[in-house]
């Protein structure tokens, strides 16, 4: 056994000691070389995106072809409605609506985007609109187009004066003359223009000189003109004389008044946009679309000066030749945004063919949704004459009003169900033509603004004209009758909602009918909002058919009710569920009279329509059109084929995974396929950087070079974004490691700064050694 002396074992225990020491040091020094990479969580928003938009401004109408004639229902104004919401009040006037309602509706007899003012109330109020942003005017011409249902009731053209509040202005449609009253105050008929007809367009025009103006179209001082379809009154007193100025223009009713007046395309003198009689003839509606919010916009024709617009407007028709158009804009920033230039040409030498049909919609360009407001249907209304009753209905308006409207809450052409009588009548709409009907589903929209009173569903059998079904909005719940008559809520569905559009949906099955959906014999079901009663009993058991379906209100109700989309599954051109969401308007005009009409999608089979329709929303990508129609003696007819597109979709991104492993100073590319119908603009970022950009087609490769200087963690994501500004995105997360084999390395270990650290540590080590020989 070998023995140590005392102070070899005290050198030996401190040699070693401070080997340890300087092992540990080594170690700390050498861990602190070690690079460490963090990938980056922190999710990217779209503001950090940069703005991919293109194509901010883009010109609908008119479009890239050659027009023969003006844009059918668009007059120039200064104010035309054609950039007012259907159902809003018309922007830059003020509306009273205390008693009456007034919107902007779609169109009526051949004028588009009109003003209506409908007076329901005959106790009091003096509904109506008023334009004041332009006033006060001392003298000038006023001139518009307006209609009315009724020369018994009281509609009038108005003005007062700035100082005193006098009314100046007041010529009337009354008691079926035209009037206005004189400066003793005396109530005369306006004489040399002919009496008012009732639902016919009158053209207006007003010239005005209050008391000192300038002189003005020769008029004398403090008199006005009122000219009604061309024909003068010649000069009538005001109402006030001496008065300086005209603070407004209005259009209203009076408190004894129960009609509907209807307003278009008003010009005033004082527009230096507008020329007086532009308005007496229609125009080229200039239609667009933006994606930003523009403070100022304004157009270009033939690159002449700008002319400022309030959005949508129709221009006088340029003369025969080629022209150009261009829409500017303005941002709060001052940022300038602009179309691009639309070309067209107007030939009116050339007479449209006669008879022939023109489609209107869809137009010449790509749609990324449905046109909003419009469902198909078996009954649509889309080409029911607003305020008219709807066709291929009977309608009940004993104690009630019936008519088509041109829209409400975002549903367009719906039908009216108007009640006024708490006293008696079963207002309401009936649909026999196609029953009678042993099975089968029933399913339509409808609104009301009460459901306190009472609204009901209903048929009866064609043998005994017994109740079968009677559903009902009463007392603030669904209900209907069993064949007890007992009256009990509809179960499961939630309770009625006031003034929200309702989906309800009905499927029957009469007694020995022949099966359908798995339903049990004599039974329906009715499905409001997507949920399901589940099985009820028809209020007359036993009963083999419906011979009608009919929407009415009862003898003790004063409400109103809407009704839009009716589907019937015995329409061969109509599927179930195709009125729960929107789709494309197809609406033509043509210039005879036809006895069949239909259409072709895509060259298939022609499907028969009514007149203006809604059809369900193609698939993505390119489509065609065709309207035909054949007359009494069997002669046929056709339109142009129209060619749209569909692109409701972004981009689809594929071909690649989204985790890679790369070798360290690796080559890779890595490579995406994108399609779009559109094509449009990308975007490849690195870590959220910016690394390449560009635009790509319809089907398209891109591709980059992955950087693999580094060990660690990359992100690479691809946004694409097509010209409809509709965006996807792929991100690819990348995994660099070294090429040693595993286990080698300590990953992310620098060989660089592992020699000196080594050299140091055996320097060290040395150095100790060599102390303790000594």
């Amino acid at each position: 056994m070998l023995k140590f002396s005392n102070k070899f074992n005290k050198k030996s225990k401190k040699s070693t000691l401070k080997i340890f020491l300087c092992c540990f040091l080594t170690l700390i020094i050498l861990f602190s070389a070690i690079r460490i990479n963090e990938i980056n969580t922190e999710q990217t928003t779209n503001s950090d995106f940069p703005n991919l938009s293109v194509n901010e401004i883009i010109i609908n109408t008119p479009e890239n072809k050659t027009y023969t004639s003006p844009m059918s229902g668009y007059y120039p104004a200064t104010y035309g409605f054609e950039n007012d919401d259907i159902g809003s009040n018309p922007d830059e006037w003020i509306s009273d609506e205390t008693y009456g309602d007034i919107q902007v509706i779609s169109a009526i007899d051949n004028h588009k985007n009109v003003v209506e003012i409908d007076d329901r109330n005959s106790a009091s109020g003096w509904p109506g609109i008023i334009q004041n942003s332009t006033f006060p005017r001392t003298y000038g011409t006023i001139e518009f187009w307006v209609r009315f249902n009724s020369t018994s009731g009281y509609l009038q053209f108005h003005s007062r004066d700035s100082t005193e509040n006098r009314v100046l202005l007041r010529v009337s449609v009354e008691a079926g003359k035209w009037r206005y009253r004189n400066n003793a105050g005396t109530l005369l008929i306006v004489p040399n223009v002919e009496d008012p007809m009732i639902n016919t367009w009158t053209h207006i025009r007003i010239d005005f000189r209050c008391y000192n103006a300038p002189s003005y179209l020769g008029m004398s001082d403090d008199r006005f003109v009122i000219t009604i379809n061309g024909t003068s009154s010649g000069e009538l007193q005001h109402w006030t004389s001496a008065k300086s100025d005209y603070k407004y223009f209005g259009i209203s009713t009076d408190p004894t008044t129960v009609m509907t007046a209807w307003v278009d395309a008003v010009g005033f003198s004082w527009d230096p946009n507008y020329t007086i009689g532009d308005n007496l003839n229609e125009g080229l509606l200039l239609s667009y679309e933006n994606s930003t919010n523009l403070e100022w916009q304004g157009y270009s024709l033939d690159g002449q000066a700008n002319k400022t617009i309030l959005g949508n407007t129709t221009i006088s028709m340029p003369a025969d030749g080629p022209h150009s158009l261009q829409v500017f804009g303005n941002n709060s920033g001052g940022v300038m945004y602009e179309s691009d230039i639309r070309y067209f040409t107007l030939d009116t030498s050339v007479a449209p063919p006669s008879p022939y049909i023109n489609i209107i919609t869809p137009e010449n360009r790509t749609y990324t949704g449905p046109m909003s407001g419009y469902y198909p249907a078996t009954y649509g209304f889309e080409n029911d004459d607003i305020g008219s009753n709807p066709d291929e209905w009977i309608s009940d308006e004993t104690y009630g009003d019936i008519q088509v409207i041109s829209a409400i809450d975002n549903h367009k052409n719906v039908v009216e169900i108007d009640d006024r009588n708490s006293a008696s009548g079963w207002p309401g709409i009936i649909q026999n033509s196609t029953f009678p009907r042993t099975y089968g589903t029933i399913e339509f929209w409808v609104r009301f603004n009460s459901t306190s009173d009472y609204l009901q569903f209903h048929s009866r059998d064609s043998t005994e004209n017994r109740v079968l079904l009677r559903v009902s909005v009463e007392a603030g719940k669904w209900r209907y009758r069993n064949n007890a008559g007992t009256l009990l809520i509809v179960p499961n569905v939630e309770d009625p909602m006031i003034n929200t559009w309702t989906h309800i949906r009905i499927d029957f099955r009469c007694y020995n009918a022949p099966s359908y959906l798995g339903m049990s014999d004599d039974r329906f079901v009715i499905t409001i909002n997507g949920t399901s009663s589940g099985e009820l009993q028809h209020w007359t058991s036993a009963k083999s058919d419906y011979k009608y379906f009919g929407i009415s209100t009862d003898p003790t109700t004063v409400m109103t009710a809407w009704v839009d989309a009716v589907g019937f599954s015995w329409d061969p051109n109509y599927t179930i569920g195709d009125n729960l969401n929107e789709g494309l308007l197809l609406s033509y005009e043509n210039s005879t009279n036809l006895e069949w009409q239909g259409y072709s999608l895509d060259g298939q089979t022609n499907i028969t329509i009514l007149g203006n329709t809604t059809i369900p929303m193609p698939a993505d990508g390119p489509h065609s059109i065709q309207v035909f129609g054949n007359d009494s003696l069997g002669v046929i007819y056709e339109s142009p084929i129209r060619y749209f597109t569909i692109d409701t979709t972004a981009p689809v991104i594929s071909g690649i995974d989204t985790i890679i492993e790369l070798e360290l100073d690796s080559s890779y590319i890595l490579v995406w396929n994108i399609t779009d119908i559109s094509g449009g603009t990308y975007i490849i970022l690195k870590n959220a950087s910016i690394e390449s950009a560009g635009t790509f087609e319809n089907s398209d490769t891109i591709s980059i070079n992955v950087d693999t200087t580094e060990l660690g963690y990359i992100t690479y994501t691809l946004i694409a974004q097509d010209l409809y500004n509709k965006t996807s995105s792929h991100t690819v997360l990348v995994k660099i490691i070294s090429h040693e084999p595993p286990g080698d390395m300590i990953p992310g270990f620098n060989v660089i700064i592992l020699l000196p650290v080594t050299f140091i540590a055996i320097g060290i080590i040395i150095k100790f050694k060599y102390k303790n020989k000594k």
